[in-house]
């Protein structure tokens, strides 16, 4: 009971972040309404690692840090230089 308040919501916090997002699960079981709709919409990326236990970064560390790393690269920010035009 003590936890109820702190899951309430977090779906739909996490599917309507105005930022590119990614979800790393063991297994897609515990997707609820909220954020299987979102996926279906393309709103996040997903990855599953089935053969991960609970601590999936524990479980697969290699496996984990390659698909952060490939979302962290396709994702960052470019720094293009703005060319000024001088006013007349």
């Amino acid at each position: 009971k003590f936890w109820r308040g702190w899951y309430e919501g977090l779906s739909k916090t996490f599917s309507t972040a105005p930022t590119a997002k990614l979800l790393i699960l063991a297994g897609t079981d515990r997707l609820d309404k909220e954020l299987l709709i979102a996926q279906m919409q393309g709103k996040f990326q997903l990855e599953v690692m089935p053969a991960a236990g609970h601590t999936i970064q524990e479980d697969l560390p290699s496996q984990f840090g390659d698909i952060v790393l490939a979302f962290w690269k396709r994702n960052q920010r470019l720094n293009i230089p703005v060319k000024r035009f001088p006013l007349k």
